[in-house]
């Protein structure tokens, strides 16, 4: 993690949390006793709790797909929502296999001006500072990645 970051336990559900020096962005590592069949039907049954519950105001989606994680079935969910002073933009990777473990990485941060997080494209991943997608193990279609900067700022990496 960059420096400045604390990590925080959250016992009632399994999770690990790291928060920048702000306190705005975090990143949360979850663990769940057992991997839903689809991991896409699992993402749009929770876009709809969330919804129905009013846990996202503000709420844009910007992208749920299928894709895979390190040879695990897996999704990724981008979406928006509107925080109580500012606009966040997060992304959530669930992956697992059927009847094992499932895991969901999920990173958000405020969006600056109001107009998204800043963007790198990359091939090979040196020159912007983002992994090649295939270090982090993410198959095809996926693509996007969301990286914590030292400076706490995110970049997504594509």
């Amino acid at each position: 993690m960059p420096d400045g970051w604390r990590r925080e336990k959250i016992e009632e559900n399994d999770s690990i949390v790291y928060v920048d020096p702000s306190g705005l962005v975090g990143l949360r590592v979850s663990v769940l006793d057992l991997a839903s069949t689809d991991p896409l039907q699992h993402w749009k049954d929770d876009e709809a709790k969330s919804q129905a519950e009013g846990k996202l105001p503000g709420y844009r989606q910007l992208r749920m797909q299928s894709t895979t994680y390190r040879g695990r079935p897996a999704a990724i969910w981008e979406f928006t929502f509107k925080g109580r002073a500012r606009d966040f933009r997060a992304a959530d990777l669930g992956f697992g296999r059927p009847g094992e473990k499932e895991y969901a990485i999920y990173l958000s941060a405020p969006r600056p001006n109001g107009t998204g997080t800043r963007r790198s494209s990359t091939t090979s991943g040196t020159a912007s500072g983002c992994p090649r997608t295939a270090d982090l193990g993410i198959g095809e279609p996926s693509g996007t990645t969301l990286m914590p900067t030292p400076r706490g700022h995110v970049t997504i990496c594509t």
